[in-house]
């Protein structure tokens, strides 16, 4: 599991949004029952995280602002193992050859049929799925450093968890906010990067 952290900043930088004065307002509401402080993105929103309640975090899904899912499974084999870093079309001919022991023209045939079963549950745990997608997005932004229980690092506040599940039988993507405060840091930080992505939560 990788943990990160938000960074809080001083009132007087550009663009700052979680500065002392949020952060206490929304510890405050997360304490006192109100909804989680979410201000709204500065640009038109074009993709929802849905924060789910499990039993002890909330869950995200990335999903449309209506939401709905985002896309569906690729049609054929060849398009989904472009998730998979077999982007050119000599690598995807070469692993299935090779993989499944088929000639040129068989292989050929399997990159243009739908993908295998056991493929497509893969495809929808690693990179279909909300969770998935959710995991995948936030990931690659600059949301905070690593968690650190080091005094030394002050300006440093909330978490978020990613979670990679990729053992034997689970191939699961997600991502896991503790509560409602971390929610309203969540927020905060996707607009100081200025992401068009609304958090909602869903008790």
């Amino acid at each position: 599991m990788l943990r990160r952290q938000f960074i809080q900043r001083a009132a007087g930088v550009v663009g700052a949004i979680i500065t002392p004065a949020f952060v206490e307002q929304a510890w405050a509401n997360s304490q006192n029952g109100t909804a989680p402080l979410l201000r709204p993105p500065s640009s038109t929103v074009q993709y929802k995280l849905s924060a789910f309640r499990m039993e002890e975090c909330y869950s995200l899904d990335l999903l449309h602002p209506d939401g709905s899912e985002i896309d569906a499974m690729p049609q054929t084999f060849g398009q989904m193992l472009k998730h998979f870093d077999y982007k050119e079309g000599s690598a995807q001919l070469a692993f299935v050859m090779e993989g499944w022991c088929l000639s040129r023209s068989e292989a050929q045939s399997m990159l243009q049929a739908p993908a295998p079963q056991d493929w497509a549950e893969i495809y929808t745990d690693r990179h279909g799925s909300p969770m998935a997608r959710a995991y995948n997005f936030l990931h690659g932004l600059d949301l905070g450093p690593k968690l650190s229980r080091s005094s030394r690092h002050e300006h440093r506040v909330g978490q978020i968890n990613f979670i990679d599940s990729f053992h034997p039988g689970c191939d699961m993507l997600g991502v896991e906010v503790p509560d409602k405060f971390n929610l309203s840091l969540l927020q905060a930080r996707l607009i100081e990067l200025g992401q068009p992505v609304q958090v909602s939560v869903l008790d």
